[in-house]
């Protein structure tokens, strides 16, 4: 009886490896998931349309959608109007070249701000689409609750 005792204090006090690994793996585990909620809050990227209702999400998309097209629309009407700025050598005197020069530069101009417009809205369009699809997924909070456990940015 005695010998059985001894064993087991024996064994009790020598950890098995498989338990600390399984200790460290939880340690970092925990201490990963406090980094990654830490990171999820000071960045207000991250979910952006978290606190939206999903009526106005969905309004908001179309909103974004109409504005993509229209923004496509204006920058894709826009590109015809660039070429023939500059004319031959014999035209008549400067005033008509520069004045074709500062009408095409305006032209550029607008077409510029279109594309930059249209980015825009498809940028945000896209951070909706994927808070949508975030929530018509399985378990959505879950999911975020694995990654910030899982991920190593």
């Amino acid at each position: 009886m005695r010998a059985a005792g001894a064993s087991s204090r024996a064994h009790l006090g020598r950890v098995s490896p498989l338990v600390l690994l399984l200790v460290a793996a939880l340690a970092l585990g925990a201490w990963n998931y406090s980094r990654n909620a830490r990171a999820d809050r000071d960045n207000p990227r991250s979910l952006p349309f978290a606190g939206y209702a999903t009526a106005d999400l969905d309004a908001l998309r179309e909103a974004y959608a109409a504005e993509v097209e229209s923004a496509r629309r204006a920058e894709s009407g826009g590109r015809g109007g660039l070429a023939g700025a500059s004319a031959g050598p014999n035209e008549d005197g400067l005033r008509p070249r520069i004045q074709r020069f500062e009408a095409s530069q305006a032209r550029a101009d607008a077409l510029r701000a279109a594309r930059a417009d249209w980015a825009q809205s498809a940028a945000r369009l896209a951070e909706v689409d994927t808070e949508l699809a975030r929530r018509q997924a399985a378990f959505p909070a879950l999911r975020v609750e694995i990654r910030r456990l899982v991920d190593w940015r």
